[in-house]
């Protein structure tokens, strides 16, 4: 076997690997009921990818925009302070499943950029973009605690939101990898917490 032919072959058991970790950190939260723990998921991925693998991820605090079902209809909504983590420049993991549920979801990394694109939405009326803009303004602090909060996980500190949580969540993964050869990922949970840019 040649040594690209190696190298592609690792590359695709490496993204396997890492889909499936993925797939288990939405399933716990799905079946556990828990929101509100990016932090502690995203440094969950960020561990478990830099543990296994030479690679040059980092995790982003971002804005997130999205439209998510309450009481039966569809409402947009705005997370401001989220972490994802961004396995190179075209490909970004969302590990929290609540965020995975949000449809036609956009994320911005800085204030600038979520109100300039607001303002340019042609499917929002003026009541909905006054709504998203006051939510933005009235939690630039929160946001500026998870630009922070990525720079210290980048540098290599350990912040767990909540420490049983994490251990928890690295019990629930590691019982359900053991003696797994083939990873076969569950595209229907993961699906929305891989996006790709081209």
């Amino acid at each position: 076997m040649s040594y690209s032919s190696l190298k592609k072959r690792k590359e695709i058991e490496a993204h396997h690997f890492i889909g499936k970790v993925l797939e288990h950190v939405l399933e716990y939260q799905n079946k556990n009921n828990i929101e509100g723990m990016c932090v502690a998921n995203a440094q969950y991925m960020y561990d478990t990818i830099r543990m296994n693998f030479q690679s040059s991820i980092t995790i982003e605090p971002v804005i997130c925009i999205g439209v998510k079902k309450v009481n039966g209809h569809h409402a947009l909504g705005a997370i401001v302070g989220h972490l994802i983590v961004k396995l190179d420049s075209q490909t970004i993991l969302d590990p929290s499943y609540e965020v995975a549920l949000l449809k036609d979801k956009q994320y911005f990394y800085n204030i600038a950029e979520i109100k300039k694109h607001i303002k340019k939405m042609e499917s929002v009326g003026k009541k909905e973009k006054k709504y998203l803009i006051n939510k933005i303004n009235n939690n630039i602090e929160n946001f500026i605690k998870f630009i922070e909060y990525a720079k210290k996980m980048n540098m290599g500190e350990c912040l767990y939101s909540d420490r049983k949580y994490y251990d928890n969540l690295a019990n629930y993964i590691e019982e359900k990898m053991k003696n797994k050869k083939k990873y076969i990922i569950d595209k229907k949970i993961t699906s929305q917490a891989v996006l790709s840019f081209n």
